[in-house]
Formats: structure tokens, C-alpha cells, sequence
């Protein structure tokens, strides 16, 4: 693991980048946080890696998440191009 990487924590739907790397905590922006307070603190055994393999997967669940939280149409984003899914990720995830 390393600064920058995206992990999700192990049995719960919380995703982030990690900020702050120790020999036994992590400490991640949680990117569905709705508050300013987006920073939260795992032993390193509650997380886990996630591969490149289900990162698409990944975006188009937070994503749909979000656009039904807003009341968007959604239905459409499971069929969306890579393009597509990475300006909608980065839309959502923008620090405001």
C-alpha cells in the first residue's frame, strides 16, 4: 500500500485514497463523504487493495449511487463508454 492508492475497507462500501500510510493504521479520504470531515482511520487488516480489474465496476457503483442520491437518471451509466464513467467518477469525487 501506498499514498495515493484507492482501497475500499474489507465487508463495508467505504472507498478512498489513502492520505496517511502507518505500520498498522491507514487513514483515507473517504470519497463518499458528505460532510468536510472526510477523513477516516482503519487498521491496515480492515482494508484491502483494490485491482484495476474492478475499478470500472467500482466507479459505475459509486456513481449510480450518487446520481440516484440526486435524484439524476442512472439506468443509463451501466452502458456507458470508459470516457464517460471516468468524467462522471471525476465529477463526483471533485473536492468543491
Amino acid at each position: 500500500m501506498q499514498i495515493g492508492q484507492r482501497i475500499k475497507v474489507i465487508d463495508q462500501e467505504i472507498y478512498g485514497k489513502i492520505v496517511c500510510l502507518y505500520p498498522t493504521e491507514v487513514v483515507i479520504k473517504d470519497e463518499a463523504a458528505e460532510t468536510t470531515d472526510d477523513h477516516l482511520c482503519f487498521k491496515i487488516s480492515e482494508v484491502e487493495e483494490i485491482g484495476e480489474k474492478n475499478k470500472r465496476e467500482d466507479k459505475i457503483k459509486f456513481i449510480i449511487e450518487q446520481e440516484k442520491a440526486a435524484n439524476n437518471s442512472w439506468k443509463w451509466i451501466k452502458t456507458a463508454d470508459d470516457k464517460t464513467i471516468n468524467e462522471l467518477y471525476d465529477y463526483w469525487t471533485q473536492e468543491l
